[in-house]
């Protein structure tokens, strides 16, 4: 397999799992990765969609479902494709899509000693007492720097 044959099955995995078309009451079908309300976007999107090949799938599918998808689909693409080059890019790599802990960053370390603060804290340790797993779960998720999973993990009522 080269290079040409894993770039053609990577862009007909995204038409299959991940691209779909949208539609709004009085407005123009455009692809599910455009704003639906930008010309500019929806034209280049259906250049993408008409230059990939991709046929018209008008079922719903979640951001979130699609983001996961994407990464998965990408990592794959990425370690087939490096997996050809390996006489000039010797070495055992790592390809992952899990969440890393927005501390390991360098510009934002200091949440790993926020992080360190908040252990052991008597009101985390009240919250446990009181088996508020959805507190600490959110208070955690808030802490270590990981995505909402969606609006209504915000917390305080924000989501109102």
């Amino acid at each position: 397999m080269n290079i040409s044959d894993l770039r053609r099955r990577y862009h007909e995995k995204i038409s299959a799992q991940i691209i779909r078309i949208s539609r709004r009451a009085g407005k123009e079908d455009f692809p599910n990765f455009a704003d639906g309300d930008s010309a500019v976007s929806r034209q280049l999107a259906w250049g993408i969609v008409d230059r990939i090949g991709c046929g018209k799938n008008f079922s719903d599918i979640k951001g979130q479902t699609v983001g996961k998808r994407f990464e998965v689909i990408t990592k794959e693409f990425l370690e087939e494709s490096f997996s050809l080059f390996s006489h000039v890019r010797p070495g055992d790599w790592i390809y992952a899509c899990e969440q890393t802990a927005i501390s390991q960053f360098e510009q934002y370390a200091h949440l790993a000693y926020i992080e360190k603060v908040f252990q052991g804290d008597p009101s985390l340790e009240s919250a446990k007492e009181l088996n508020n797993e959805e507190s600490l779960e959110i208070l955690n998720m808030m802490v270590q720097g990981r995505r909402l999973r969606d609006i209504s993990d915000l917390p305080f009522d924000l989501a109102i």
